[in-house]
């Protein structure tokens, strides 16, 4: 299930909210959470829908830049460099290995890899969240579902973002 989360930064500016009062922390933390939560299900709902260009929107901007490094270990990383990376990265190297050819490979970037892959369409399912822990300063954000962290975030431009190359170094 994780996988389908990975295959896939914030580019949408976030609308405003009105400037409120000053809030508690309780007040404060409910914001994140909801915040976090919309994030979430704004990605799901683009991996639902195949939506390339709505699931871009709710990916940090390191993401494009991630998969493209993936694409050069697939053309040219020796065993050596594949054993160094771990387990779910060996295995989204060696994917890109047999779904495109060499041309292919050199000819496309991290971004369209994402792309296609939501594209493609893969398994997503809303999430029933059970503890989000906000760490950082305020910057990330580990999202607990059934006792297990499945998703990262990082905060980019005022907004929450999943952060897909900290899930697969993660996991």
């Amino acid at each position: 299930m994780l996988v389908v989360v990975l295959l896939c930064g914030c580019k949408r500016a976030q609308e405003h909210e009105p400037a409120l009062p000053e809030a508690s922390p309780r007040d404060q933390s409910e914001r994140e959470r909801r915040a976090i939560d919309a994030s979430v299900a704004g990605y799901v709902d683009a991996l639902m829908a195949r939506d390339p260009a709505a699931a871009l929107l709710w990916v940090t901007s390191a993401t494009f830049d991630y998969y493209d490094q993936l694409r050069v270990l697939a053309l040219t990383g020796s065993r050596d460099q594949l054993e160094q990376r771990n387990v779910m990265e060996i295995v989204m190297i060696l994917e890109l290995r047999i779904r495109f050819t060499r041309a292919e490979l050199e000819h496309t970037d991290g971004r369209a890899l994402f792309e296609g892959a939501i594209a493609a369409g893969m398994y997503a399912e809303p999430l029933a969240l059970d503890d989000v822990r906000i760490t950082d300063e305020g910057r990330r954000a580990e999202v607990w579902a059934e006792g297990e962290q499945v998703l990262w975030l990082a905060r980019e431009q005022g907004r929450w973002c999943i952060d897909l190359p900290a899930m697969v170094v993660g996991l």
